[in-house]
C-alpha cells in the first residue's frame, strides 16, 4: 500500500522504530546474561555496536522512503514543492543534463522550471536516499538538507556519530580487536535510540506541518 495520508506515514515510521527498538532492546539484555561464559559475553557485546549502528542506518534509510513516497503521493505541482525536493525532482528528471559541462549542461533543468512549473510531479522515492553504508555525520546533514529537515539537533551528537559508533562499528566489522564494555553498551543503547527518536520526530513534524511545500 502507498503511503498517502499523514496518518499512513506516521503508522509506517511508528512500525519501524517498534521492532529495531525491540532488538537494540533484547540484545542488550543478552550482553548482560551471566549463564554464558566470558568469552562468548565479550562476544555478544562487540556484536551489540554494528547491530545498533545497522538499526540506525535502516531507519534513516527506510523512514526517508516512506516520507519521500508520502510527499511524492501529494501529487503537488512544481512550483509548490520546497526547494530540496524540486532539486531532488531535477537531479533525477536530468541527471544526464547535470552531468554535462558549460552553460548548456543546464539549460533543460532552467527550462523545466519555467515551463513545467504549473506541472504536477511525482518524485522518485526509491534508492533516492543513500545512506552510503556509512552513516557518518556528513552523510547525515546531507540526507537532513535532501529532506529539508533541520539539522542542528544532530550537531552535539556528532562526535559519537563519527568516532563512538561508525569508526567502532567499522573496527568490529573489519575484524579488529574492538572491546566493548558494559558502560559503552548503554551508552551507544541511548545515543541510538535518541538519534532514531530524534530523526523520526523531524520526519513527523515535516509531515504534520507540510514542511516540504513552498511556503
Amino acid at each position: 500500500m502507498k503511503v498517502r495520508t499523514v496518518d499512513q506515514l506516521l503508522d509506517r515510521i511508528s512500525s519501524e522504530r517498534v521492532w529495531r527498538i525491540r532488538e537494540i532492546a533484547a540484545l542488550r539484555s543478552q550482553c548482560f546474561s551471566t549463564s554464558v561464559s566470558v568469552d562468548a559475553q565479550r562476544a555478544v557485546r562487540r556484536s551489540f555496536l554494528p547491530i545498533a549502528y545497522a538499526h540506525w542506518e535502516g531507519f534513516v534509510k527506510k523512514s526517508s522512503h516512506y516520507y519521500l513516497e508520502f510527499v511524492s503521493m501529494q501529487g503537488l505541482k512544481l512550483c509548490e514543492l520546497n526547494w530540496p525536493f524540486v532539486s531532488l525532482f531535477l537531479i533525477k528528471e536530468f541527471q544526464a543534463d547535470l552531468l554535462g559541462s558549460g552553460s548548456f549542461a543546464l539549460e533543460g533543468v532552467c527550462q523545466a522550471i519555467s515551463s513545467r512549473s504549473e506541472d504536477r510531479v511525482r518524485l522518485r522515492y526509491k534508492d533516492v536516499i543513500s545512506t552510503k553504508s556509512n552513516l557518518n555525520s556528513d552523510v547525515l546533514r546531507d540526507i537532513c538538507r535532501s529532506l529539508g529537515l533541520n539539522y542542528s539537533d544532530f550537531q552535539p551528537k556528532e562526535l559519537f556519530i563519527d568516532a563512538g559508533l561508525v569508526a567502532k562499528r567499522n573496527h568490529i566489522a573489519h575484524g579488529e580487536a574492538q572491546d566493548i564494555d558494559g558502560e559503552e553498551i548503554d551508552s551507544v543503547k541511548d545515543e541510538v535510540i535518541w538519534l532514531i527518536d530524534c530523526f523520526r520526530n523531524k520526519l513527523e513534524n515535516a509531515a504534520i506541518n507540510a514542511e516540504y511545500k513552498l511556503a
